[in-house]
């Protein structure tokens, strides 16, 4: 599943927890107050709650630290940097083992790290099902191929 660009965008402005009016977000994204508003419903069918208060705008009911790849790679020492082949984060995925999984049957890879902001059908232990609100907590799976 992917986010739009504009709700990214507006969710990335959001994750402050600070009130931001309609009209600064409109002007800031080029878009309208319309569409804020529907973006807004959109970011509730994610899970992501907030509130609007007349006079203040719109806030989050907790700020959010999104996952940022770039971010992620700098805070990586030396040695982590030169084991990891690749990592890739995703707004929304089915699941970050079932993506891997997949990747391995198609390609010959290893030192794979895949990140999602939110799971729509991750799986916990023993089969269980996995609750994954988006932005709340850190989603990940790692693909290694040991070599004998």
């Amino acid at each position: 599943m992917f986010i739009a660009d504009t709700l990214k965008q507006l969710l990335i402005l959001l994750s402050d927890g600070e009130f931001h009016s309609g009209t600064e977000l409109s002007q800031l994204l080029g878009i309208s107050r319309t569409t804020i508003w529907k973006h807004l419903h959109s970011l509730q069918k994610l899970g992501i709650e907030y509130v609007a208060v007349t006079g203040k705008g719109y806030r989050l009911i907790q700020k959010m630290q999104l996952l940022d790849s770039a971010r992620i790679q700098q805070s990586l020492n030396n040695h982590s940097l030169a084991g990891l082949q690749r990592l890739e984060v995703h707004d929304v995925l089915d699941s970050t083992n079932g993506y891997l999984m997949q990747l391995a049957r198609e390609l010959d890879v290893s030192a794979y790290v895949c990140a999602a902001e939110h799971q729509t059908a991750g799986r916990g232990r023993r089969g269980r099902q996995w609750v994954s609100p988006y932005g709340h907590n850190l989603y990940f799976s790692v693909l290694w191929r040991i070599i004998n």
